[in-house]
């Protein structure tokens, strides 16, 4: 079509689902177009898919200009002689009527080259659903010979490509000639029938014959003709034009780009001008010629007719009309196909265009990216000069930290371009650019330089901020040796407990101080010396500090940390000798004071307690209340024992003289002789007066610590007594009930086991009764031996000697009892024991 040969070439390709399953990139990028883009893609990909099912079937056009076929307009001469014609008829089973009407002029020889070509041509028009039934050839002989005929025939057994079920001949017009005609037709590979007009209407339903064969089937033949050229005609002028949009695919599926931004530009301009190439395809013009032909054909009228017919009643039939409506469906599909194919370009445009503006973005990447890789370069140059100078002093240092902080700010400010540089990559990267790796490479080089830079700034400050720091304090310590050397000299000590207790808290606070301030300068110290001997960004072959050489100021350093460190010690000598003697003189004054109140307690309280609270009680309740006080006595006397009274500041001596505990009296007493040999050695007081006091508080608190031990133990077993007490009256209770019952059991077996259940209750409580008397005697006898201790006779030891004695009549009783309860059970289970016995006996 001349409407179509200005346009121009582009490419060919798949499918558009098929080219974004090749194409990631492309796939991601498709996934950022709208929404509607999307739609129209997966409605693209499904009309490919139907258009491939649709072109599947087509056989009687060639679907591709580079496949073979035959064209009408190749053969228009032959089939204007009307050799054979297809009119559109079906025979009974549905197969494709060709006919060979009767010639005009059978003169006339017909070449077999044409006559193939013919017979090929016709052969390929009918669906393939018609012509799986087989062709029924209809030959009319009448007016003609069997020498005129038997060329046709000879046609179709060697060239014509379908299949033919039956070859109908109408019989010739004389018998002589129908017999000759039947013995020359039994040489062909397909049936043949020769029958008369008439009979011809048994095959083939009159409708389906045309007025030759006195059939109602309406054929032109010319009209038919001028169908098929103008079918023929669109149907290549659609390919063509898929040819061209194939090319232009080509083009817009191609995978090079530009290397730099001229060239990036020109390739933009290039694209934009295929935009309106596909634009002005002229495909509408091609879907109106195409509606026309389905007019022609009669489909568009059979649509909107309702006749049970399918043709519209205004519309007059058209020759070939079965053949014809079969193509109605390609001739939608090639339409239906031009404009998927062109939806298919647009998008493939926006997303070449998409990877063409990603190009461009790359390119002015890359150029900013040098720009920056420049800038670090020279950079890097001017810092290195003095990287390795940390100051002499706090001043000088002060000097470097503001000038390296004014070169670090503005470094820093453009750090805001490469951030940039940075986002615009990450983005990039995330919109799915065609070069998102390299884009990553470049953006991860970048930042590793920045970083590599950046971290010899940080490096830099942090050795400066170290160095202020550490000038600042070691010059403040160097300053204040000589004031606190002045406050340890050792002049007038106080007399009083007081006053030395305050001095040595002061003391020991300037001690705090003085520490604090020498271990801030050591740690400063020691963490400057450690970032220039090991820098604090990893030294790598690609640092930018690896290489520096900070060892004239480790030294500088190490040397002020040698001066220091020697005035430290001088001062610890005069601390420490003024802390002695502060401390010997606290000994003195409070030793004895200590002694004395912990003496004073025993005598006032602890004695006390122990003469009032003498008694083990008389049942289990009062036992164990009694033995609760006791312990909280115990607990209030431990803290007499191991810690001071608090009315006395008695914690300055026994903080490194340990006072007497509760159970290692002895052990204590030596300490307190160890402390005492300690005070008289210093020359504050007299030996002896320290070693006769620590001996007296040893000797009470030795024989005080044996009576509570010795009241906690009579208490420990009158408890022990009562429970066990309690727990036998109860068991005794329970037995003596059990023993007045007169169960007895049914067989031997069951009196066996009541006889040794029995023997077992009984031996198991003489056991208890005889461990809980033989308890209750020892509580007696050590209740005599306390009373005997004391020189002294207590009416309460006496109450509890006679009431323990007492429950131990009482329980003696008891046993008796159950001595006669067991002995007449004992006899019962005996007796009856006999009689099972008998009565086994007896039954044997």
């Amino acid at each position: 079509m001349s409407s179509t040969e200005s346009f121009d070439d582009t490419s060919s390709g798949g499918d558009v689902a098929g080219y974004f399953k090749s194409d990631p990139i492309a796939l991601s990028a498709m996934k950022r177009c709208p929404t509607v883009l999307r739609e129209q893609t997966v409605c693209t990909a499904s009309i490919s898919l139907i258009i491939k099912q649709v072109l599947s079937t087509a056989v009687c056009i060639p679907w591709s200009k580079k496949a073979e076929g035959l064209k009408a307009a190749d053969i228009v001469p032959i089939l204007r002689e009307k050799i054979a014609f297809l009119s559109g008829g079906r025979d009974m089973r549905g197969g494709p009527v060709l006919t060979f009407p009767q010639r005009n002029n059978p003169e006339k020889a017909i070449r077999y080259d044409d006559l193939k070509r013919l017979m090929t041509y016709l052969a390929s028009i009918p669906s393939e659903d018609t012509k799986k039934h087989g062709f029924s050839v209809v030959v009319d002989m009448r007016g003609s010979t069997w020498s005129s005929v038997k060329p046709l025939l000879k046609a179709l057994q060697d060239c014509f490509p379908g299949n033919i079920h039956m070859a109908h001949i109408i019989k010739p017009d004389n018998f002589w000639q129908k017999h000759r005609t039947s013995l020359g037709s039994s040489k062909f590979s397909f049936e043949t029938s020769m029958i008369a007009l008439d009979g011809l209407t048994k095959c083939i339903d009159q409708s389906q014959l045309t007025s030759e064969f006195d059939g109602t089937l309406v054929y032109d033949h010319e009209e038919w003709i001028e169908l098929r050229l103008a079918l023929e005609e669109f149907v290549y002028s659609a390919l063509d034009l898929l040819d061209k949009f194939e090319t232009l695919e080509e083009a817009m599926n191609a995978n090079d780009f530009a290397d730099d931004l001229a060239g990036a530009k020109l390739m933009m301009e290039e694209h934009n001008s295929r935009k309106k190439k596909i634009s002005k395809a002229p495909i509408e013009h091609l879907e109106t010629e195409g509606q026309k032909l389905l007019e022609k054909i009669g489909v568009m009228k059979a649509e909107e007719g309702t006749g049970d017919s399918g043709i519209g009643e205004n519309h007059a039939m058209v020759s070939g009309t079965a053949d014809f409506q079969s193509e109605a469906p390609r001739v939608t599909s090639l339409v239906e196909n031009l404009h998927a194919t062109r939806q298919r370009l647009q998008q493939l445009w926006h997303i070449r265009k998409l990877k063409l503006d990603q190009c461009f973005q790359l390119r002015l990447f890359d150029n900013d990216c040098e720009k920056m890789f420049e800038w670090l370069s020279h950079n890097k140059e001017l810092f290195v000069v003095n990287f390795t100078e940390i100051g002499a002093s706090h001043k000088i240092a002060l000097e470097l930290q503001a000038e390296h902080s004014h070169f670090a700010m503005n470094s820093m400010n453009v750090y805001v371009n490469i951030n940039r540089i940075m986002s615009v990559a990450q983005r990039l990267a995330d919109a799915g650019h065609y070069a998102a790796q390299q884009i990553r490479q470049q953006a991860t080089k970048l930042d590793r330089e920045w970083k590599t830079f950046a971290g010899g700034l940080d490096e830099r400050s942090t050795l400066l901020a170290m160095s202020v720091m550490f000038h600042s304090k070691a010059e403040e310590y160097l300053t204040q040796v000589p004031v606190w050397t002045e406050s340890c000299q050792v002049e007038n000590l106080p007399a009083d407990v007081e006053n030395l207790e305050e001095s040595i808290h002061k003391h020991q606070g300037l001690y705090e101080t003085i520490n604090q301030k020498y271990s801030e300068v050591c740690i400063d110290g020691k963490t400057l010396l450690d970032s220039l001997q090991q820098p604090v960004s990893p030294s790598t072959s690609n640092s930018m500090t690896a290489q520096a050489d900070y060892s004239q100021a480790a030294q500088h350093v190490l040397d002020l940390v040698h001066e220091i460190l020697e005035k430290h010690r001088q001062l610890e000598e005069v601390w420490q000798h003024k802390k002695l003697r502060l401390s010997q003189r606290l000994q003195l004054c409070v030793f004895q004071m200590d002694v004395q109140q912990v003496i004073e307690w025993i005598d006032d309280h602890g004695e006390g307690f122990l003469s009032k609270h003498t008694g083990v009680g008389k049942s289990l309740h009062r036992a164990r209340a009694l033995q609760k006080r006791h312990e909280d006595f115990e607990e209030v006397a431990k803290y007499w024992y191991v810690t001071p009274p608090p009315t006395v500041s008695i914690h300055c001596v026994f903080s490194q003289f340990p006072v007497l505990g509760y159970n290692n009296t002895y052990t204590n007493a030596d300490k307190l002789l160890e402390a005492a040999e300690q005070l008289a050695q210093t020359g504050e007081c007299d030996p002896q007066e320290i070693y006769q006091a620590a001996r007296h508080l040893e000797d009470r608190i030795h024989d005080f610590v044996t009576r509570v031990e010795r009241r906690k133990a009579l208490l420990d077993m009158s408890v022990s007594f009562h429970t066990h007490i309690k727990e036998l009256s109860v068991w005794i209770e329970a037995l003596k009930k059990e023993l007045q019952t007169d169960e007895l059991a049914d067989d031997i077996e069951g009196t066996e086991e009541l006889i040794e259940k029995f023997l077992q209750q009984k031996e198991a409580t003489i056991d208890a009764s005889i461990s809980t008397i033989s308890e209750g005697e020892n509580l007696i006898e050590q209740l005599r031996d306390a009373a005997m201790e004391g020189n002294q006779d207590n009416p309460r030891h006496e109450e509890s000697i006679k009431h323990i004695d007492g429950v131990l009549q009482k329980l003696e009783e008891s046993r008796r009892e159950l001595d006669e309860l067991w002995a007449s059970r004992k006899l019962r289970l005996d007796l009856c024991l006999q009689l099972r016995h008998f009565e086994r006996d007896a039954l044997e």
